[in-house]
């Protein structure tokens, strides 16, 4: 997996970034409140391209289910309980 794309999909889902020394920070973000979830990602030559272990402990870090869509990926975190508050899509289901 490339860098790039997971970092485009990161920042689409609503995960800011913070810029460190050698790496950037992605905090999730729901309704302009950070959350607990986070992943960094190194900004080196080296890693243009993310190997399996790597996108695999991503993966694990944001609490991805892979047995379900990616457009599922805060509802999934809303069900498991890692993250609290008020979510949108449950008023846009009633509605």
């Amino acid at each position: 997996m490339k860098r790039r794309e997971l970092q485009k999909a990161l920042r689409k889902k609503g995960f800011i970034e913070k810029e460190g020394g050698r790496h950037t920070k992605y905090i999730l973000t729901e309704n302009g409140k950070k959350k607990r979830v986070m992943t960094i990602i190194s900004r080196g030559k080296d890693k243009e391209e993310l190997g399996p272990a790597l996108v695999k402990r991503i993966m694990k870090q944001l609490h991805f289910d892979d047995s379900r869509k990616f457009e599922d990926y805060l509802t999934i975190l809303h069900e498991k309980k890692v993250i609290e508050g008020h979510d949108v899509r449950d008023e846009n289901r009633k509605a």
